[in-house]
């Protein structure tokens, strides 16, 4: 695909929305030095974009090391940022020890498998890129000696959950041990449990970030993710499938919530410390989301294709208390029809840009 697409107009209005959030204290980031990694991945991209947008917005200075897979696409996606603002691009696994010789202030730790197919095809492999690859930015914290670090955990950790009362940080469940698909929620258990410990034994200021489902403009075409695959089969003019009976229900968040979530965190949270991140006015089955986009589209219908696999969770309801992170002066902003609007808008857009640009009266989606 063209990485560029998923950089479009839509996207450009959601950096301008987290640059513009009250809730984020820019100048704190002054002449600083940030590093993302998996800068080129959906949540690590609207990172770069909105942290860059801001240094130029705000003269602040600040510079971005960029730690990726594919130095080409970096380029590609972040072509502005490049032109106008500092940011250095590593090409690296996330699974060898990080070589940068100057000081970095702060960290984001994004780099991680979400694709829950690759789950079961290659469980060791998921714990190890998240065990290893976290590990690796921590030892390079300590060593820097940084102002603060954010890992990126999942609502996963949480377990198996089936209830009505939205879990603060300190409330989990069973996971079954003996499950190739749980790699990717164990490994995230662990990589928590490590991150509190480099903070216990070495004093590092590591602060977790537990994200919902997270949705965005920017995320790509071809993305795994089931409201992806939804928004596709919309814009297409397709009936939308579901593989399970889609009541499993959670919160959802839109990205520019997720970020300025994020870099609240960043600024704001407190070392050793876990925060939920999502909009807890937001609680959707599988099936009313399918539901709600279908709506989008003409004629669309839901249709069941049931089968057992083990890359779908079983069938939960787990809802996230938000208390503790609005407490660091933080809300979300973006409502249940803004969210699913600028979704099918970014899918639109990748799909027939040309047609969006040109011809509006061609595609079969209804007004948004």
């Amino acid at each position: 695909m063209n990485y560029t697409d998923v950089i479009n107009r839509y996207t450009r209005y959601d950096t301008k929305l987290i640059v513009d959030s009250p809730y984020i204290k820019w100048d704190g980031f002054k002449n600083s030095t940030i590093l993302i990694t998996g800068a080129t991945g959906f949540i690590g991209t609207q990172l770069v974009l909105s942290i860059a947008k801001a240094s130029m917005d705000f003269n602040l200075n600040t510079k971005l090391i960029l730690l990726v897979r594919n130095k080409q696409k970096a380029k590609q996606l972040f072509l502005h940022e490049i032109l106008f603002n500092k940011i250095k691009i590593i090409e690296q696994d996330i699974n060898k020890k990080l070589k940068y010789n100057s000081q970095v202030d702060y960290i984001i730790h994004t780099a991680s498998n979400t694709d829950s197919n690759s789950f079961v095809k290659t469980p060791v492999e998921t714990i190890n890129t998240i065990i290893t690859g976290t590990r690796n930015i921590l030892e390079f914290a300590k060593n820097k000696n940084v102002k603060s670090l954010v890992y990126l955990s999942s609502m996963e950790v949480y377990g198996i959950v089936n209830s009505d009362t939205p879990l603060e940080e300190t409330d989990y469940r069973c996971l079954d041990l003996l499950n190739e698909r749980n790699s990717y929620p164990q490994a995230k258990r662990l990589a928590e449990n490590l991150c509190y410990s480099y903070f216990k034994e070495y004093n590092v200021p590591v602060k977790i970030a537990r994200l919902s489902q997270i949705i965005g403009a920017n995320i790509p075409y071809d993305d795994s993710r089931v409201f992806v695959q939804f928004a596709k089969r919309a814009v297409e003019g397709k009936d939308i499938i579901l593989h399970t009976d889609g009541l499993t229900v959670r919160n959802y968040c839109y990205i520019t919530d997720c970020i300025t979530g994020i870099l609240t965190i960043l600024q704001n949270g407190m070392s050793g410390e876990s925060y939920n991140v999502t909009n807890k006015s937001i609680a959707l089955s599988i099936k009313e989301m399918a539901e709600k986009i279908s709506e989008y589209g003409e004629n669309i219908k839901i249709k069941y294709d049931l089968k057992i696999d083990n890359k779908y969770l079983p069938k939960i309801k787990l809802l996230l208390n938000t208390d503790k992170l609005e407490k660091l002066n933080w809300q979300p902003e973006i409502n249940t029809d803004k969210i699913f609007s600028k979704l099918i808008n970014g899918i639109l857009y990748q799909k027939y840009q040309n047609l969006i640009l040109n011809q509006n009266r061609y595609l079969k989606i209804k007004n948004i």
